[in-house]
């Protein structure tokens, strides 16, 4: 009988929404550990090596799920959860988005997810392996560069992050591209979903309060740096589309819905951020419910409930909340 292989446990982890870890005494680069008067650098600091496994949820882009509940998306129970009118029957729901969602729920529902998640999945595997060709690495010598925002995990433990390939500066003569997040937006294979304050850095604060912006502002700054530039990938990409192309806006086949809308119709639970329309000078964060008045994602900037009362302070305006 052979044994299983077993995977290596995560450093990092969730429980009960809150972020664990374990992690080991820091070591030399041959492996042995160094002396315990060097790892306890002071009465407050002590020096560790992260041993295990994580994950790394990609900021400012959203692609289709490949499953829910451990099942994939074209399940028997998921084809007909997401084709039943009644995920509809969420307490709260109003009919304006009950009527959105309606038009974009059906018995394809859940295989159009998968076929889009697949896309998504080898996408980026193709990214991958392109630039380890690039830089002459391997699965073992690759590593990743992350730069961080405002939130570091969500509650499930993962990272919360921009993505690129890590290159010393004398590994290649080949430049730096574009983020995994932003190579996904431009090929069309993911959509947008920008939420504040992990849009950083487009502006320049030294606290998340003094980053909320001007009411009015933001349209403006959504149109300079690389807010603008992911905006402006969304645009182009939707308008090379061509049927059977496989992206996100593929004619013959376009993603029916977005992840975040297929994960808070599984779980029956309403969206609770507020919304702001990027394409236009406004004062107003829409209630959580009429993100759909929005119609381009690429437009919308999702604000957590527990900033909206800063964004207020700051002189913005609820609408009808």
């Amino acid at each position: 009988m052979t044994s299983r292989s077993r995977k290596q446990a995560d450093v990092f982890r969730s429980v009960k929404g809150h972020v664990r870890a374990i992690t080991g005494l820091r070591r030399f680069e041959t492996g042995a550990v160094q002396p315990l008067q060097q790892v306890v650098y002071d009465g407050d600091t002590i020096q560790v090596n992260l041993q295990g496994s994580g994950s790394l949820r990609f900021l400012g882009i959203d692609t289709a799920e490949l499953r829910l509940n451990n099942r994939l998306l074209d399940h028997p129970q998921m084809v007909a959860r997401f084709a039943d009118p009644s995920i509809l029957d969420i307490p709260g729901i109003e009919l304006g988005l009950r009527t959105y969602l309606s038009t974009r729920i059906g018995p394809d529902t859940g295989p159009n997810q998968l076929r889009h998640a697949r896309n998504g999945q080898q996408a980026l595997e193709a990214m991958v392996r392109t630039d380890m060709a690039a830089l002459g690495a391997t699965p073992d010598s690759f590593s990743v560069y992350l730069e961080f925002s405002y939130e570091v995990f969500d509650s499930h433990g993962r990272c919360l992050v921009f993505v690129n390939r890590y290159q010393a500066g004398t590994a290649t003569s080949s430049p730096r591209p574009l983020s995994y997040n932003e190579r996904m937006l431009q090929t069309g294979m993911s959509l947008p979903f920008f939420i504040w304050p992990n849009t950083a850095p487009f502006r320049d604060a030294k606290t998340v309060i003094d980053a909320v912006p001007q009411p009015g502002e933001l349209g403006k700054l959504a149109t300079r740096g690389k807010l603008a530039a992911a905006r402006q990938m969304v645009k182009t990409a939707r308008a090379a589309a061509t049927a059977g192309d496989g992206t996100v806006f593929d004619p013959a086949d376009p993603q029916t819905l977005e992840g975040f809308e297929l994960r808070f119709l599984h779980r029956g639970v309403l969206p609770n951020r507020g919304v702001i329309d990027l394409s236009r000078r406004t004062d107003t964060i829409l209630r959580p419910q009429n993100y759909h008045l929005i119609p381009l994602p690429e437009d919308r900037l999702f604000v957590p409930a527990e900033f909206v009362p800063a964004f207020v302070a700051r002189g913005w305006k609820l609408e009808g909340w």
